[in-house]
């Protein structure tokens, strides 16, 4: 009986390390071996739970230089040095650590969806508008959206 109570508490052990340990997005995974020893990686470390400040501070105390700190997620984006990433990852409030990729909008495919070539036809340019609302049909009162 005493040996099965051990085995128990040690697999109980074992699977309590892995399941609040981060992990590394793979696609991270592939920066950091192509990254230098000084190189700094951009990155968005998501939390468990709510970040409280004492989290970011001891982040940043292993040379993270936040970029912003996110409410809607519960994440902070900033850059890092390669070789601390995986440090970080481990730690116990640390959910994930994944790349923050620069993104790039493309009109491809919107422009067919709005039906822009109507608005060109009639010779709408944009012209002298500093600001221009296009409604997308979002819907604001949506929970998640309660925080932008």
């Amino acid at each position: 009986m005493k040996r099965l109570l051990v085995l128990a508490i040690f697999a109980l052990l074992l699977f309590t390390s892995f399941s609040f340990a981060g992990e590394i997005h793979k696609d991270l995974k592939d920066i950091i071996g192509k990254s230098g020893p000084n190189e700094t990686v951009r990155v968005i470390i998501t939390f468990d739970n709510a970040q409280p400040q004492t989290n970011v501070e001891l982040l940043k105390s292993e040379g993270l230089k936040v970029k912003k700190q996110h409410k809607l997620i519960d994440a902070v984006s900033g850059e890092m040095p390669a070789e601390k990433i995986e440090k970080i990852a481990k730690k116990d409030f640390v959910k994930q650590v994944e790349p923050d990729y620069k993104v790039k909008t493309l009109l491809d495919y919107s422009t067919i969806q709005i039906d822009a070539a109507n608005v060109w036809k009639a010779n709408v340019t944009g012209k002298d508008i500093d600001v221009a609302i296009i409604d997308t049909g979002v819907d604001y009162t949506h929970a998640d959206l309660g925080e932008c």
